[in-house]
């Protein structure tokens, strides 16, 4: 099998640099973001090159809220039947990808520090 292309979606690109400014203010040492990058191309492409599917089927999870269940219908609508829906955890990362024959399009990425509460 011929390994998987890789394309960023410009949505995966906007997360990118919220994370950046997110990480700085949150003070962070720059190093940090530095480390995501580096991840990401040094692990993350080469892994999904590779395995293609190795991330769990997103569209098997089934939100618990309204809003989370619109969510989920408009992703469906837009992405259409022929492609997967995929996210994969690679150490502080949660990334959503898209499938598509031998294309793998990702759409977005999270720090796991961007997952916690704000209570201002």
């Amino acid at each position: 099998m011929a390994k998987a292309r890789i394309a960023l979606a410009a949505s995966f690109e906007r997360n990118l640099e919220t994370m950046r400014l997110f990480l700085e203010d949150s003070g962070a040492a720059a190093n940090v973001f530095d480390g995501v990058v580096k991840a990401i191309v040094e692990r993350l492409f080469p892994l999904l090159e590779s395995h293609p599917r190795v991330g769990r089927d997103w569209l098997l999870s089934r939100p618990a809220t309204d809003s989370g269940k619109l969510l989920r219908q408009r992703v469906v609508e837009k992405l259409g039947s022929s492609r997967e829906l995929r996210e994969v955890v690679l150490d502080d990362l949660l990334v959503l990808y898209a499938v598509d024959a031998n294309t793998l399009t990702l759409l977005a990425v999270r720090h796991h520090r961007q997952m916690g509460y704000d209570l201002r």
